[in-house]
């Protein structure tokens, strides 16, 4: 729309400005406005008009523009102004424009503040590279040669310190980017924009982290130490604990031997004593015979007498000796096994009697008796000797501890017939029982009820040890106070491919 016809249609706008036709006489003219539509709306308006003479009259020529969408973008990127340096102030970060052609260089406000300025005393390079430490102000020189290179990617960053004018430290980031001009040689930097933050809280918490972490170090190198200190020292003291053990059970098992062989030099004691009677016997009668004989006053009474005596007495010798021959013999089988841990086939039903031959003359002492029950032609490969082990170990212990308070005992040595390759054998007595609080124990190390009394704590152990690890089976105890106790072993017929040293039986794993 344009020339005065324009402005005249305008109507209600030309009544908002009285003097336009005042400011149409001039020469030119730009302004701003604002128009009304018909329906009452207004817009803003961009007005631009001129005045020219010709013919001896004047002319006026105007030129309206509808600028509402270049208003709203004007507004938009103010508000978007507003929101930056709103965040700006609240950031605290400091803005810096460096124009390389001029040599000058903006510092915003927060910059000045942060670097200790006033807002208009005039600084340069010079003046900011004099508030920042002596120790950091090569490296960020270097930082600022680095971004200026006309040969590199322009970037600048640094972390320095800044030092205020009441001497106190704080750390900054800065950041920035330098666009050049030219190519090449004539490549030059033009202008360099940056940002600083001030990171002081930063670096005190990273300083706290790193003294943290440093001492922390520290405490596990000397736990560490302690630690390691601390397992050469169990080391050597369970080395120690061990090999008390094994004397302890290398004595547990020569006590076990030593009855042993008390019990058989008592049993020993009558055949052999019977023998010795007999044969004081036989030698007085031969004498006196002999001196019948030289005399030629041997009658044939006296010559029956002779031979039915020395009958008798050989008789009775030859049962004694036999006895004897028998208990020496079941000695050294059982010893053997108890003290060689060979493997062998043998037959259980024979070995066990064996066993509990050496066992009776503990229990002859005593009103308790031992029964066996085992069924002819089982036959294993096995170990006998820590077999008898356990059961001469059962055996005592139902002695010393089932049997303590009862008048007369039962000890009981059952096996069932052979299933799937395995045997169950019980040993259980009519003794005074276990309590409840001690029957998960028993078959700890060192676990005794008898302190003091001469108990070493080890014969159970020992038992549960043989059982599982040198015969391959199980075992479990069930008892009841005042109701005896019952130790039920599952052995397989063939023992597991091992070599077990006597030494070691009942030895703790390590």
């Amino acid at each position: 729309m344009s020339t005065w016809t324009a402005a005249k249609r305008a109507g209600a706008n030309r009544r908002q400005a009285p003097d336009w036709r005042a400011r149409c006489a001039r020469a030119s003219l730009r302004e701003g406005t604002r128009h009304r539509r018909k329906d009452g709306s207004s817009f803003p308006v961009e007005v631009s008009s001129r005045v020219i003479a010709f013919g001896g009259r004047v002319y006026g020529f105007a030129f309206v523009r509808d600028v509402s969408e270049r208003r709203h973008a004007e507004e938009a990127v103010r508000q978007s102004e507003q929101r930056l340096l709103q965040a700006i102030r609240v950031s605290g970060i400091g803005i810096f424009d460096r124009d390389h052609p001029a040599d000058t260089i903006y510092w915003s406000p927060e910059l000045r503040t942060m670097f200790g300025w006033g807002d208009e005393e005039p600084r340069s390079v010079d003046s900011f590279i004099e508030v920042v430490h002596p120790d950091d102000r090569e490296h960020v020189l270097a930082a600022i040669r680095r971004a200026h290179d006309a040969n590199g990617d322009g970037q600048y960053e640094a972390e320095y310190r800044i030092v205020g004018r009441s001497g106190v430290v704080r750390w900054v980031l800065a950041m920035g980017q330098t666009s050049f001009a030219g190519d090449g040689d004539s490549r030059q930097p033009l202008r360099t924009v940056g940002a600083a933050l001030e990171i002081t809280a930063r670096k005190q918490a990273e300083e706290a982290i790193r003294r943290a972490n440093e001492e922390l170090d520290e405490r596990v190198r000397l736990r560490t130490e302690e630690l390691a200190t601390s397992n050469a020292q169990l080391r050597e003291t369970l080395d120690t604990l061990r090999r008390a053990q094994d004397e302890l059970i290398r004595s547990e098992k020569l006590a076990s031997l030593g009855s042993l062989v008390a019990g058989v030099a008592h049993e020993m004691g009558t055949p052999l004593g019977n023998s010795l009677l007999v044969a004081t016997t036989l030698s007085e009668k031969t004498r006196k015979f002999s001196q019948l004989a030289e005399g030629a006053s041997l009658s044939r009474t006296a010559l029956r007498d002779f031979v039915a005596v020395a009958l008798q007495a050989t008789g009775l010798l030859e049962r004694s000796l036999l006895q004897t021959n028998d208990l020496i013999g079941h000695f050294r089988q059982v010893a053997v096994d108890q003290t060689s841990a060979q493997r062998r086939r043998f037959d259980l039903a024979a070995t066990i009697d064996e066993i509990v031959a050496t066992l009776r003359p503990q229990y002859r002492k005593t009103p308790h008796r031992i029964q066996v029950d085992i069924p002819d032609g089982i036959v294993m490969d096995s170990f006998p000797g820590p077999l008898g082990q356990i059961i001469s170990n059962l055996a005592t212990n139902a002695l010393v501890h089932g049997f303590a308070q009862a008048a007369a005992g039962l000890l009981e040595i059952a096996v069932s017939p052979p299933r799937d390759g395995r045997i169950t054998m019980t040993v259980s007595d009519n003794g005074c029982g276990i309590a409840a609080e001690h029957l998960p124990r028993i078959f700890d190390p060192f676990f005794t009820t008898r302190l003091g009394q001469g108990g070493s704590g080890l014969g159970l152990h020992i038992v549960y040890s043989i059982a599982t690890r040198v015969l391959g089976g199980r075992i479990e105890a069930r008892s009841a106070p005042g109701e005896g106790s019952t130790f039920i072993l599952q052995l397989p017929l063939q023992a597991p491919d091992t070599s077990p040293a006597a030494a070691n039986w009942g030895a703790v794993p390590p």
